[in-house]
This record gives C-alpha cells, sequence and structure tokens, in this order.
C-alpha cells in the first residue's frame, strides 16, 4: 500500500539571501515532529520555543499557554499534518524563538505517494545558510553580516567571539542534513526528554 507524503519548501522570512529549504515528510507526522524536521533543515539548536500558525490555529507544546501564549494553543504533537493539510499550495507559519521571531513561511509544492521503505523525512533542495542562533532576529543579523565581512572593522573580533565562528551564509549541505534524518527518531527523543 502507498503512503502519502508532502513535498513542502520552507522559506526563512527577512533574510538576504533567503535561507530555503525543499523537504518531504510524512502525511501523518505530527506538527511536532515536522517542528524537528525543520530544526534539522536549517541547523537550528533546538533550544527556543515554537509556534505553528494554521488558519487561525496555534499549534505548539501545551505547557507554552500558560506561560507565553496570548491565545489558545492546540498541542502539535496531537495534529497530524494530513489532518489539517487538504494539499498542493497549503501554506503556514513556524516560528521559532519568539524572541529573536524567525518566520518561517512553510507551502505545500507536492502530494506524493510511494511504496513503503521511503526514507522520510528528506531534504531534496535548498540554499543558504540560517542566521546565527540567538543573534538577535533579522535586524540584527544584517548588522554582524555587515560586521563579518570587514576583517578591518573595529568590532570584528568581538563578534567572531560572539557567534563562535566565521559566518558563512552562503553554506548549505543537504547530505548533511539527510544524514541527520536517519536518526530522527533519536533526536526527537534526545529533545523530548530534556
Amino acid at each position: 500500500m502507498d503512503k502519502v507524503f508532502f513535498q513542502i519548501c520552507i522559506k526563512l522570512r527577512m533574510v538576504v539571501p533567503q535561507p530555503w529549504r525543499r523537504i518531504v515528510v510524512r502525511a501523518d507526522s505530527s506538527f511536532h515532529e515536522l517542528h524537528h524536521v525543520i530544526q534539522i533543515a536549517f541547523g537550528w539548536e533546538n533550544r527556543q520555543l515554537y509556534e505553528f500558525h494554521y488558519e487561525g490555529y496555534y499549534l505548539s507544546l501545551p505547557f507554552f499557554q500558560d506561560k507565553f501564549a496570548h491565545h489558545e494553543v492546540i498541542s502539535s504533537r496531537e495534529i497530524c499534518l494530513q489532518d489539517c493539510i487538504a494539499g498542493v499550495g497549503e501554506r503556514l507559519e513556524y516560528i521559532y524563538d519568539f524572541k529573536d521571531y524567525w518566520q518561517h513561511e512553510l507551502i505545500v509544492e507536492k502530494v506524493l505517494r510511494k511504496k513503503k521503505g521511503f526514507d522520510c523525512p528528506l531534504c531534496v533542495d535548498g540554499e543558504y545558510n540560517r542566521p546565527p542562533e540567538n543573534c538577535g532576529g533579522p535586524r540584527a543579523y544584517r548588522k554582524i553580516k555587515r560586521i563579518m565581512a570587514d576583517t578591518a572593522h573595529p568590532e570584528y573580533e568581538q563578534m567572531r567571539n560572539r557567534i563562535g565562528y566565521d559566518l558563512n551564509p552562503d553554506f548549505f549541505d543537504k547530505k548533511l542534513i539527510n544524514q541527520a534524518y536517519r536518526n530522527i527518531n533519536g533526536y526527537i527523543r534526545f529533545f523530548d526528554e530534556k
């Protein structure tokens, strides 16, 4: 029997050049599982809160609601993608890190039917690196890029020490992402037990 998968293009808004990933996920994946798939795809460190916005609904972990949300939150662990997404063209938003507020736009590009044994999740394509974690959001990232592009800039060394590496906005490694996806269940268990 064929299984159903969604091919989704994910774009990080307000960052130039715009990091994006094209992924394939099982239609029966929960939104919480999709959160982890996105974390790996973009190389985020999974240290911040997240939320999906879809047609006026907010999906996240339920304990976030009491502490942070000003709206009703539906458990992202209990709702599967196929419960909400009808097909090609559907759009939703994923917010990671409520302070830096990294907005990701998700667009369903294809509905695929594959035989059992198809490796999933899968990163099909993408471009560009995400900003450094906890850098202050899109505006701060633009400043960081200006500083890091000029080794003579008076703040260069301080900024390099702060972010901990040389900034490489062009970096993208599909093989690395797909290698990490091979242990997605262990990855999810690790972060869910923290």
